[in-house]
Order: C-alpha cells, then sequence, then structure tokens
C-alpha cells in the first residue's frame, strides 16, 4: 500500500489530497513505454474505470478464451470487437446477419432499439467504397455546404439529389 495502510490489492496507491498518477516512462533511443497486461489463457484482462459509488462503472476487457475485446460504459457493455475483427455496438454476436454484410453491426436481429449513424460535421461527408488501385471507386457523398447528395459508381457521379430533391 501506499498511501494506505490497507490496502486492497497487491499495489494499492492512494491519494487524498493531489491526482494519483501511476506513470511509465521511456526516453532512450528506440525504446517503448508499455503497460502490460498477462492474463490466464482461459481468463480476462481487464482496465476498470471507477467512483466511489461504482468501482467497475467503465471497463476495457480482453476475454483469452474467446478472443474478443469488450468496452463497457455505464455499468453495459456498448462496443465489442470480436476475434474476426468484426466491431459489434450494441450487439454481442453477428448472429442471423449475413456474412459478407458484418464487418460493423450496430445492434442486433430483432432489437427494437432505433440505431443509426450520423455524420456531425459542417463539412462533408462520404461513404466510400474502394478497390487496391483507387480509394473512390463507388460512394455516397453529402455536401453540406451546397445541400447535395451524390451517388458514385466506377469514380464517376451517377445522380444526384440537391435541397429541392431534383435527380440526374
Amino acid at each position: 500500500g501506499i498511501g494506505t495502510t490497507s490496502p486492497a490489492t497487491l499495489l494499492h496507491l492512494k491519494s487524498s489530497s493531489a491526482d494519483c498518477d501511476l506513470q511509465v516512462e521511456s526516453t532512450g533511443s528506440a525504446t517503448d513505454a508499455r503497460l502490460n497486461l498477462y492474463g490466464r489463457s482461459n481468463g480476462v484482462s481487464q482496465i476498470r474505470f471507477g467512483d466511489e459509488d461504482d468501482t467497475n462503472v467503465g471497463l476495457l476487457t480482453y476475454d483469452h478464451t474467446s478472443n474478443y475485446m469488450l468496452f463497457r460504459t455505464a455499468d453495459a457493455e456498448r462496443m465489442r470487437i470480436d476475434s474476426s475483427g468484426r466491431l459489434l455496438i450494441g450487439t454481442t454476436s453477428v448472429t442471423g446477419i449475413s456474412s459478407g454484410g458484418d464487418d460493423i453491426v450496430i445492434g442486433s436481429i430483432g432489437d427494437s432499439t432505433s440505431r443509426g449513424i450520423t455524420f456531425a460535421t459542417t463539412n462533408d461527408g462520404t461513404i466510400r467504397w474502394a478497390d487496391a488501385g483507387d480509394n473512390a471507386m463507388g460512394r455516397i457523398q453529402y455536401l453540406n455546404s451546397t445541400d447535395i447528395m451524390s451517388f458514385h459508381t466506377s469514380n464517376v457521379e451517377r445522380m444526384r439529389l440537391d435541397s429541392d430533391g431534383m435527380k440526374f
């Protein structure tokens, strides 16, 4: 125990008069600073975030058995990266979702909660489909300054919706 006479863990740092920091620093040439967490092969490695009311309100967990990483806020799982590298938001599995469209899943089949994606910007927003030679072969683009949404295939604009709803 450092700053406490009743440590709750193997290493317990406590301060009531200043910020309580743990510093890892590397200043040598070609050196790194690392924090390593090693758990059992059938266990978890975790970073927990809490306060005096809830010692586990936020959590970053790596599950070594199933090889996924999960993120919790307000005592609930909010996001997971599964062992295949898929990003799951508001769900813990891709059950019922066809493969090929399951790299990012928001919500789940049968979920009655409204879900969506928002681009909050005063500039432009773009969703792109790329190939190895060009990063914009297909795209949906919203131009905020002119209130135009355009649709592109083979890197050519094919349709446009303007603020009057005109199409061409």
